[in-house]
């Protein structure tokens, strides 16, 4: 049984699942919390997507954020590893595949599967040589669609990271 500390990266496996979280063995002699909120993925909705990925017997890399009673109660993170990789290597300005997800009147949500981020196509940061075809472009597209998008901006300063996409000419 060793100690563990806030800050400290560790791999643990998957012991059990809850509706708030998932229990890992970090080799603390007491399993570790990775609360929903706290899995990799910048919207609620990657989040979930990434729960019912996981499964018990899976080895997953955590930061410990918080250590309390004495090392009875462990709660990790796995956002904050995945969001910090996510900053440093999404490729500006290249194009990327993407999944739609959502669409709305202003643009729609696109989700790159690799890094669970999501992002949003503007209408405006749409290719086409109209106001009115950048529109048209945006009501075709359905949920699921695969779209070719280049990151524009990554806010580090908002509370989730924030990613913005358009499309090359």
């Amino acid at each position: 049984m060793r100690k563990v500390e806030a800050g400290e990266i560790c791999t643990g496996v998957v012991v059990s699942k809850t509706a708030f979280g998932i229990f890992i063995d970090v080799g603390a002699g007491k399993d570790a919390l990775l609360h929903r909120s706290n899995l990799r993925g910048n919207n609620r909705n990657l989040r979930e997507q990434r729960y019912e990925e996981i499964q018990a017997g899976d080895e997953l890399m955590t930061e410990v954020i918080e250590v309390e009673n004495g090392g009875r109660r462990i709660e990790v993170s796995e956002k904050a590893i995945f969001d910090d990789i996510a900053y440093s290597q999404l490729p500006l300005g290249e194009v990327l595949s993407g999944v739609v997800s959502n669409v709305k009147e202003y643009g729609a949500f696109v989700v790159l599967p690799q890094w669970h981020v999501s992002g949003l196509l503007h209408v405006t940061k749409c290719t086409g040589d109209s106001k009115e075809g950048r529109e048209a472009y945006i009501r075709s597209l359905r949920s699921g669609d695969l779209v070719e998008i280049c990151v524009e901006e990554i806010d580090h300063e908002a509370e989730e990271l924030r990613v913005s996409f358009f499309q090359q000419s």
